[in-house]
């Protein structure tokens, strides 16, 4: 990544009403391919990971629709 910033990331606090949702991560702002997403990650590292696989996606297709036109 470029330093662009891609997502705002929150963690549940360990004291959440839903225990399986205690500690997880979730993406309170998207930008760019994960603008409006709304996802739960049980990990910081799991959250990352799902955003930069979304935005080399992105990118590839951005790339290959600009060489196509």
């Amino acid at each position: 990544m470029d330093g662009t910033l891609a997502a705002i990331l929150v963690c549940r606090p360990k004291d959440c009403e839903d225990p399986e949702l205690r500690g997880s991560w979730f993406v309170e702002a998207g930008f760019g391919p994960i603008t409006g997403v709304q996802e739960t990650f049980p990990s910081f590292e799991d959250a990352v990971a799902w955003i930069l696989r979304r935005f080399k996606s992105w990118e590839y297709l951005m790339r290959r629709s600009s060489a196509l036109h």
